[in-house]
């Protein structure tokens, strides 16, 4: 579901970058042309990845601090099992929340590295362009 989040993400970024680029009026200070217009949306586009990625770091931090909490509670539920004073039921809730923050921080981790992957093909096609480039002129 957040690796859909995350492609949408990617999506409306672009939908905001490209009309900006293809509708953009040229400057009267020197025309810069299509050329130009890609690298400053390329540009563009590894800028809010990054941002997106400086902050998926910072929820990695939130989910480790809550998956610390969800073990620690764990571990005081598993005791009080044992002394008899809970349910087991109260117990699996608790793993299963523990289960959750895991998955939530795999999935986080995911999304970072495929802006990682979004950042160097972005990048990539950039070098690719200026061979071309060369090789044409």
């Amino acid at each position: 579901m957040i690796n859909s989040r995350f492609h949408l993400f990617l999506i409306a970024l672009g939908a905001l970058l490209v009309p900006g680029a293809v509708f953009a009026q040229p400057s009267n200070k020197s025309k810069t042309g299509p050329v130009n217009q890609i690298a400053q949306t390329r540009s563009e586009l590894i800028e809010a990845t990054e941002k997106y990625k400086a902050s998926a770091l910072e929820v990695v931090q939130i989910q480790e601090e809550e998956i610390a909490a969800a073990t620690k509670k764990l571990e005081q539920l598993r005791q009080l099992v044992a002394e008899g004073l809970i349910a087991r039921n109260e117990l699996t809730a608790g793993e299963e929340e523990l289960a959750a923050a895991k998955a939530k921080l795999d999935n986080t981790r995911k999304q970072i590295s495929e802006s990682d992957t979004l950042i160097a093909q972005v990048r990539e096609a950039e070098v690719a362009e200026k061979k071309l480039a060369q090789t044409i002129a």
